[in-house]
């Protein structure tokens, strides 16, 4: 006895001792009408796919679905089930499948008056006997007189139940394997019981407003008790006592607890792929330990999370206490959706692999709510989940075949508008925060694709009629102004990351002109020796061995300036006894000698732009491209100052302006552009933009 009381003792202390910042969970979960918060209340893991707690009803148990898309609402005086996944802050209620409650009753008629109906069984609560800290949830149910303690790994749900000694004679477990906060969001549902494992296993097929978009979601469960003394199934409010299975959209099972058992444990473990999942995830995750160990293990996951952020603030404790706890609510979303062994469903409906160099899986992205606040916010303090999270849009990309606007689950749902997975990739690629796995080609061609085309899914509206436009217009949808706003933002964030859309590709970037082996337009906008002198100077210190010059419209004496490099007029060079380039400086109107240009040159660099990227139809520009089109070398050039990037035209030829400034500032403000050339034994030429 005395080492059972050391025990319990030692798991007391070590629970007690984490220290979370003075947070207040129930901020978010209340409010009306467009002011409702809509976030759960309950346990999770950081980022965890089951979120389990408690959904709640009024007196009348009135379905406001608009206040419950969280499943949990302030107001509210009762507790209607336990539930083990939630939407988090969405305005649609879906998820929350798989319904557990604990009750106590006098007999089996009593039982039988209980689940008769959904919610007889449902208890009163009190916030004063409530607490909710992250990684652990605690409600005590003033009906049925029983403590109940939760916590949660990531897709496993663990609870704890205290029942209180009082005239009710025996203590049973429901489990509501049709269960949906939207009671009409079950399609298909089964339970089995296996009384010599003391296991329920079984699975429920959904259809919420997002879900039934792909015809249904199908959570599999696995739930596991420490013991039990009798176990039934119920359907259509009916008890079967000892009957092992049942199915139907009003069905479940329970069990009834030995009458000297005043504490249960019991394990909930869910997979979206199968009842073997579960087991796995169940098994991987808790090793079925004690109840305060894993609530240790999820809170110390917690802890990690939060202490990248200090604030202290004594002047104001209600800010600190906001700020904290937006901290854990940033922590809580979007969706881990690989499951333990890193396998996860993909966005074809088949079982993937999450590659090594991603950590996780990411799902339910409220893209057109957290692009501007959120997404940034993770970038800035957790550059790898970041990293995952693009790389999981991309990864619904080569699974589904399209850009998301707001990927559920693993399902594309076209909810809201834009196409603001746009911005995200390029605040990644602009911020330089993106890995070298992310595949830039299967980037552009998703954005050129969104930018473009109609998709098959969560598409724009017809962008052909909106390139010919430049607007959505009103009298083909009636969302016209807030559309062309998103687009046009949309393409700007394009443009300036990797660039898309109707006229090819570009790259902008951020201005970190760090020398490489390059092609940099240098422009002095100014006059005289001095510009030049340091310029020259500058060419001294770069480390390469070729340093090839070619002037322009502001560069008159540049050429006998130069000591540190060669400057290049209208004549050709040949690198290495194999790669041909042909340079030219700056071409007046009506001055061109295009048509020099050996046909055997692999790279053109011109300061003049051929006439496709001017758009003045200066006959030095035509020219220029004409005998581009002759001969297609690689063509490198500058002058536009605002068309900054590469990309390829339709007859495959590479273009790159190099221009490094704007016409409105003088500093530097693009990075050097970086090829790299590669010519084979049998002398055949390619060239590749290096980011």
């Amino acid at each position: 006895m005395v080492e059972l009381w050391l025990i319990l003792f030692f798991f007391a202390l070590k629970v007690a001792a984490m220290n979370f910042p003075p947070v207040n969970l129930h901020i978010g979960t209340g409010g009306n009408g467009y002011g409702v918060g809509n976030l759960p209340l309950g346990v999770q893991s950081p980022y965890g796919a089951l979120r389990l707690g408690p959904d709640t009803s009024d007196t009348f148990d009135i379905p406001i679905i608009f206040e419950h898309c969280g499943g949990y609402h302030y107001s509210d005086k009762y507790i209607n089930a336990f539930s083990h996944a939630h939407m988090f802050g969405a305005g649609l209620q879906d998820y929350g499948e798989i319904g557990i409650f604990p009750i106590q009753v006098e007999d089996d008629d009593h039982l039988q008056h209980m689940i008769a109906s959904r919610y007889n069984y449902r208890s009163t609560f009190t916030h004063e006997r409530e607490r909710a800290e992250p990684g652990f949830y605690q409600v005590y149910l003033d009906t049925h007189k029983i403590n109940v303690e939760l916590t949660a790994t990531e897709q496993v749900g663990v609870h704890r139940y205290s029942f209180d000694k009082f005239n009710k004679r025996h203590r049973a477990i429901l489990v509501d394997s049709s269960y949906t906060p939207h009671t009409k969001a079950c399609n298909q549902s089964y339970v089995d019981i296996d009384s010599s494992k003391n296991e329920i296993t079984g699975s429920i097929l959904f259809e919420g407003p997002f879900s039934k978009l792909s015809g249904g979601i199908t959570t599999y469960f696995v739930i596991t008790f420490t013991n039990w003394a009798n176990f039934g199934v119920w359907t259509n409010g009916h008890l079967a006592q000892g009957q092992t299975t049942t199915d139907g959209c009003s069905s479940g099972a329970y069990v009834i607890l030995p009458d000297d058992q005043q504490k249960a444990t019991v394990y909930v473990g869910i997979s979206f792929i199968s009842i073997e999942q579960a087991h796995i995830n169940l098994q991987v995750q808790t090793e079925l330990q004690l109840f305060d160990s894993i609530r240790e293990l999820v809170q110390q996951k917690w802890s990690n999370e939060i202490s990248r952020f200090e604030v202290s603030a004594e002047w104001n404790r209600e800010a600190e206490i906001k700020f904290n706890t937006a901290i854990v609510h940033s922590l809580s979303i979007p969706t881990q959706w690989d499951e333990s062994n890193g396998v996860y469903l993909g966005f074809d409906g088949q079982v993937h692999t999450k590659p090594d160099y991603m950590e996780h899986i990411y799902t339910d992205l409220s893209i057109w709510d957290i692009f501007r606040t959120q997404i940034p916010f993770i970038i800035f303090h957790d550059s790898q989940r970041a990293n995952d999270i693009i790389h999981s849009i991309m990864l619904n990309v080569e699974q589904g075949g399209d850009l998301p606007k707001w990927p559920f689950a693993n399902i594309y749902t076209n909810c809201m508008i834009g196409s603001h997975a746009d911005i995200m990739l390029s605040d990644m690629i602009m911020k330089r925060e993106h890995n070298i796995h992310l595949n830039m080609t299967q980037v552009i061609e998703a954005l050129r694709k969104v930018a473009n085309q109609v998709q098959k899914h969560d598409s724009r509206f017809d962008p052909p009629t909106y390139i010919k436009y430049q607007y959505v217009p009103y009298d083909m949808d009636s969302e016209s102004a807030s559309q062309t706003l998103r687009y046009a933002y949309d393409d700007w964030a394009i443009g300036n990351g990797v660039g898309v859309g109707e006229y090819g590709w570009r790259r902008h970037s951020t201005p970190t002109p760090t020398p490489a082996p390059s092609c940099w337009r240098y422009n002095t906008f100014g006059r005289g020796s001095k510009p030049f002198e340091d310029f020259d100077q500058w060419l001294n210190e770069l480390p390469f061995k070729h340093k090839l010059i070619i002037g322009g419209n502001h560069d008159s004496i540049l050429k006998s300036s130069v000591n540190h490099g060669k400057f290049l007029k209208d004549e050709q060079i040949v690198i290495d006894d194999c790669l041909c380039i042909y340079d030219s400086s700056w071409h007046p109107v009506g001055q061109s000698t295009w048509s020099d240009i050996p046909s055997n040159s692999h790279t053109v660099r011109t300061h003049n732009p051929p006439d496709s990227r001017n758009g003045s139809q200066v006959d030095v520009e035509i020219q220029l491209q004409l005998r581009l089109n002759k001969i297609k070398p690689s063509s490198i050039f500058g002058h536009i100052h605002a068309d900054y990037g590469v990309w390829k035209q339709p007859n495959g030829v590479l273009f790159a302006n190099a221009a490094s400034i704007t016409c409105s500032s003088p500093q530097i403000l693009n990075d050097a552009l970086r090829f790299k050339i590669s010519i084979d034994e049998n002398s055949t030429f390619s060239i590749e933009y290096v980011i």
